[in-house]
């Protein structure tokens, strides 16, 4: 039976619509289902912009110690000024239907379930949807954490945290529970309004999934700003005691004005009907290397949490041409970089130093940079932290980790670079002096250094060589 569309892609986030947008630039024809008007990331764009505002604030605190002296006795922020901000924000950063209606997509509104019935269709209010082929791009929740006590006793998330007055009227002890990026660039945030954040992980290192070094110097800097960190930690229960909130933390007992959570988050997929399908979601949504679900004509896409919005986007490409063209393509997303957006910023991709020992044994090399050396970091006054490039004995890059200034904009080149198969010690002729991008030459500088050092006949014969021209004259 003949279908009306190629692709209907359902969710309202980024990576739906940039899902949505390429179909269409494929010339398909494409259904975008949004569940509703409000923008998925209007809580990651509060977040940002709080974050943005506390970062001018330290700024301008900071403007003294290098010679700019301003009449105002002081700055303060504004957390209603800054929601504002970040509303005004939303509806620009997220309006993308013009331009998806323009590319000839079909922007639906409304929730809608699948139904198997008479034939496979999405069902959104009066319509039913008929594709060849559809697309889950639904973003994910904060998932239901299962601390005994918590539930009556109450939290906050950060969905919860940027609605209403609820920032406004935050009291003065937190207790922050999570270990993603967004959890760990909250917490500073929140540190630096004046709160006292005690932040509880349960993995023995902060960001587990980053480089143990770059990880360390987050946790560093967090601690000297006064966030306290327990590592290695699980809450065992919460009680409600004299108008406080205790949490047993290991051992220990610790009492709050406020608990939020931040920590699991799970694929958004209440109301969908997939169990219907014959979709089992004991697990999760589990997909193949083609992001096929069980059901061949159902395809989905990120979901992996809200620091992911890069790898995200390129599972939409990957779930567009394999719905469209036949499944061909492969998720390979080794080199995609992420980035935790603290202060100062960490950004990685690929192996960590102790996955590559592992991995590839003595063929390896581990090559810093403080950015403290740049001439442009000091001029900024943003001297902490480092660039870690690690190669194979060819040069070929396996991973990298900036924790420093501007380091999510750095991490683009490299990227690039392992994704192209570029060696490292091509990298030392592309990136201007005086700039921030010079922590990459200078790496690839180092690099060059060590590959001289370690090439003894070819050093022996430009020794010889400059020998025998010296002698000539």
């Amino acid at each position: 039976m003949a279908v009306e569309y190629d692709l209907v892609v359902i969710g309202n986030t980024s990576e739906a619509r940039w899902a949505a947008a390429l179909a269409a630039r494929f010339q398909a024809r494409v259904a975008l289902v949004q569940p509703t008007f409000e923008p998925a990331s209007s809580a990651a764009i509060a977040g940002r912009a709080f974050q943005q505002a506390l970062t001018w604030q330290q700024q301008w605190q900071g403007a003294a110690a290098n010679g700019l002296y301003v009449s105002l006795e002081r700055a303060y922020l504004s957390p209603t000024g800054v929601q504002a901000w970040a509303a005004d924000l939303s509806p620009t950063i997220a309006a993308e239907s013009p331009m998806l209606t323009a590319l000839g997509v079909d922007v639906v509104v409304g929730a809608g379930e699948f139904v198997r019935l008479p034939q496979l269709a999405f069902v959104c209010g009066q319509r039913r949807l008929r594709s060849r082929a559809y697309l889950l791009a639904v973003g994910s929740v904060p998932g239901i954490s299962e601390i005994p006590g918590l539930e009556a006793v109450g939290y906050l998330t950060p969905a919860t945290l940027w609605s209403g007055d609820k920032l406004a009227s935050l009291p003065q002890r937190l207790a922050l529970i999570g270990n993603d990026p967004e959890a760990i660039a909250l917490a500073q945030s929140l540190q630096r309004l004046g709160k006292t954040v005690t932040l509880i992980v349960e993995s023995g290192q902060l960001l587990a999934e980053a480089d143990w070094e770059a990880s360390l110097l987050v946790q560093a800097q967090l601690e000297a700003e006064g966030v306290q960190i327990f590592l290695g930690e699980s809450v065992l229960q919460v009680r409600a005691l004299d108008g406080a909130k205790w949490l047993q933390v290991g051992d220990r007992a610790l009492e709050v004005e406020e608990i939020l959570i931040d920590a699991a988050v799970e694929p958004n997929l209440s109301g969908l009907n997939l169990e219907g399908l014959g979709i089992s979601l004991a697990a999760g949504l589990p997909v193949n290397s083609k992001l096929q679900t069980s059901h061949p004509r159902i395809y989905a896409c990120g979901g992996a949490g809200r620091d992911c919005e890069t790898r995200a986007r390129y599972e939409a490409e990957v779930a567009v041409k394999n719905a469209l063209f036949g499944n061909f393509f492969r998720v390979n997303g080794r080199y995609l970089p992420r980035v935790l957006r603290c202060d100062p910023p960490l950004a990685w991709l690929g192996l960590t130093e102790g996955q590559a020992s592992q991995r590839y044994q003595k063929n390896i090399y581990v090559l810093r940079q403080p950015f403290k050396s740049l001439a442009e970091a000091q001029f900024l006054s943003a001297t902490t932290g480092f660039g870690k490039i690690i190669v194979q004995g060819n040069g070929k890059i396996v991973g990298a980790h900036l924790v420093g200034p501007q380091a999510g904009e750095l991490i683009g080149a490299i990227a690039l670079a392992a994704q192209e198969n570029i060696k490292l010690q091509a990298l030392g002729t592309v990136f201007p002096a005086g700039t921030l991008s010079e922590i990459i030459f200078e790496i690839g500088d180092r690099w060059r250094q060590e590959r001289w050092q370690r090439r003894g006949w070819l050093r022996n014969l430009g020794e010889t060589w400059l020998l025998w021209r010296r002698s000539w004259q």
